[in-house]
């Protein structure tokens, strides 16, 4: 190969690479010398609420349970639990029982210090591999897995094991690194190591400091990292010098939940995924509205092309999914509740409404007076055609009924609502 053909040579994504030697001990150490993300300082908002931990199971049960009726008692296994979730979830579910693991002793010394100082004795932590959580002797209602299986030497092993220790009615919530929008984040990867640079050696420092002098259209400084000039040396060195580090596109992330012999209840942050409530939709009908779950999403992967994070629901296949519980006649009876991220502005006569947790804005707009008495009727305790009544005062046909149908199925697909079954109302 020519020198001028080597220079052209694109980085390789990280799961096409070699195992590391001794690659579990380099992933411990790295959290232990750089513990990431922060811990949280003040607990107290999230006690009180005026904080949530992104759709955790307590303000977002329906994304979750939506056939179950809402309760606190949750077992909930945090599986990679790192600095700030297990406090975060003590501190918004207090009659939970909560388990965090961790291969990082400093990760779990910062969970433990944070929960002790607020008195949040409902939790254990456990310093182990994921893979192991079988020795645990315990199952659980919910495991929380974000940001952790792209980290394994086997992601499908370790799903499989999370899988076994999840209740024939459970969840797990998981997320893994999305691979089109961490293009920049492999490119930076590859050049530190070919500068021979990792986390042990100085590179951190080095990574750090390289991050502000990024041309402006570089791929890592077109997306949110490269909007902060002074990037933490924790971000960077669990960003840019991770011994373990793997991206998965839709179809990877089906390969894996398949592997578990696990189904998708939904994805968090459904919105994003689906071409209806997005411009791909807009512009007419085409065959990718008529496919299934799984390839709208991959379209969508593909149209919002930034994407950097893959957020999921999966249970037990016994379990229905959220499009098997609200399609047809089950949009009627289920109980619509406000997302707690909703985010609602008026504009002149218009009115906008967007969930904030997104990782794209996707917007629902309409007359004030068309879609304000909908949402104000939407109360976490009547159904859908309830509503539908109310807001019609009682006068209601099949065109009435439909119209209202429609709306619904929107205002869900852009997650504006979280929708309950009906028989779940509690």
């Amino acid at each position: 190969m020519s020198p001028s053909a080597a220079a052209l040579e694109l980085p390789a994504f990280p799961e096409a690479e070699a195992e590391a030697p001794n690659a579990d001990r380099a992933v411990a150490a790295l959290y232990d010398d750089f513990p990431y993300p922060p811990p949280i300082a003040d607990l107290a908002p999230y006690i009180a609420g005026d904080k949530l931990p992104t759709f955790n199971p307590r303000d977002s049960w329906a994304l979750h349970f939506p056939e179950q009726a809402p309760r606190d008692t949750l077992d909930i296994l945090v599986a990679g639990c790192g600095t700030r979730v297990v406090p975060m979830l003590a501190a918004r579910m207090p009659r939970a029982r909560i388990v965090g693991v961790d291969l990082s002793a400093a990760s779990i010394a910062a969970s433990h210090d944070q929960c002790a100082r607020y008195g949040l004795d409902h939790v254990s932590f456990h310093r182990m591999p994921l893979e192991e959580v079988a020795t645990l002797g315990q199952d659980f209602d919910l495991v929380h897995c974000h940001g952790v299986l792209h980290h394994l030497a086997d992601p499908s092993a370790g799903l499989r094991a999370l899988a076994a220790v999840t209740r024939p009615q459970g969840a797990i919530s998981a997320m893994v690194y999305a691979r089109y929008g961490r293009t920049g984040v492999y490119m930076l990867q590859d050049l530190a190591k070919r500068l021979g640079l990792d986390a042990n050696n100085g590179g951190a420092p080095f990574m750090q400091a390289l991050v502000k002098h990024l041309p402006d259209r570089h791929p890592l400084a077109m997306l949110p990292w490269g909007e902060r000039p002074d990037l933490p040396i924790e971000e960077v060195a669990d960003m840019l010098l991770h011994p373990r580090d793997r991206a998965y596109t839709v179809h990877d992330v089906r390969e894996l939940v398949d592997s578990a012999g696990l189904a998708l209840h939904r994805w968090l942050g459904n919105a994003v995924y689906e071409p209806a409530v997005s411009p791909l939709g807009a512009l007419g009908e085409h065959a990718i509205a008529q496919a299934g779950p799984w390839e709208r999403a991959a379209a969508m992967e593909l149209f919002h092309g930034r994407l950097i994070t893959h957020s999921f629901v999966l249970t037990h296949p016994n379990r229905p999914t959220a499009a098997e519980l609200f399609s047809g006649p089950g949009m009627v009876d289920a109980v619509p509740v406000r997302s707690p991220h909703l985010s609602a502005t008026v504009d002149g006569d218009q009115l906008a409404l967007e969930n904030r947790a997104l990782q794209v804005p996707v917007r629902v707009t309409g007359p004030v007076e068309k879609l304000l008495p909908w949402l104000q009727a939407v109360d976490g305790r009547a159904s859908v055609g309830v509503i539908t009544w109310q807001v019609h005062q009682g006068r209601l046909d099949a065109a009435t009924m439909r119209d209202a149908l429609a709306l619904f199925e929107r205002l869900y697909q852009a997650d504006i609502i979280e929708l309950r079954s009906g028989a779940a109302r509690g």
